[in-house]
């Protein structure tokens, strides 16, 4: 909580592993709206209410690293999705999501993206709006409704996959 409200300028911020709480993410989010690079993976006690208000007032973020942060839900994720479209890089491997929300698509500049070992068993077809460079780790998931060989084959064959659907 010092932190954020001692440094508004704040670009750059890497706390992973630590025993932080959802009042200090609300800090955040309201302290450090130039905030570029959020490390949180493996915070425990990390929240949905922590990462929405970090999106809510951060939308400068361009890369995001909540893995194995195991509290977040869907929530956490589409709340990123909406407030902070120039996202570059987002690594959520880990979390437990069961699914990726609805508009993961309008991360459209997106160039990598780790959801790989997160129950996943679907992929929703926003995801076509990812740029087509874009590296996107799945792995490790039990989707259902992609075969297996078209996944193995890449993103390039899951994209006309879903297209063809």
């Amino acid at each position: 909580v010092a932190v954020a409200q001692a440094c508004p300028h704040l670009q750059e911020l890497n706390v992973r592993s630590c025993d932080l709480t959802d009042a200090a993410f609300l800090a955040l989010g309201r302290g450090c709206p130039n905030l570029e690079v959020l490390n949180v993976d493996s915070c425990s006690n990390l929240t949905d209410v922590g990462i929405e208000a970090v999106a809510r007032g951060c939308p400068n973020l361009q890369v995001v690293i909540v893995s194995r942060c195991r509290k977040l839900t869907t929530a956490a994720i589409a709340a990123l999705a909406h407030h902070c479209p120039d996202l570059l890089q987002l690594d959520v491997k880990q979390c437990g999501l069961g699914a990726l929300p609805d508009n993961i698509g309008n991360l459209s500049r997106l160039f990598k993206f780790n959801a790989s070992s997160n129950g996943l068993q679907g992929l929703p077809r926003s995801i076509l709006n990812l740029d087509v460079e874009c590296d996107v780790d799945i792995f490790m998931n039990p989707l259902r409704t992609i075969p297996l060989d078209i996944l193995e084959q890449g993103m390039p064959a899951t994209r006309q996959y879903l297209q063809s659907l």
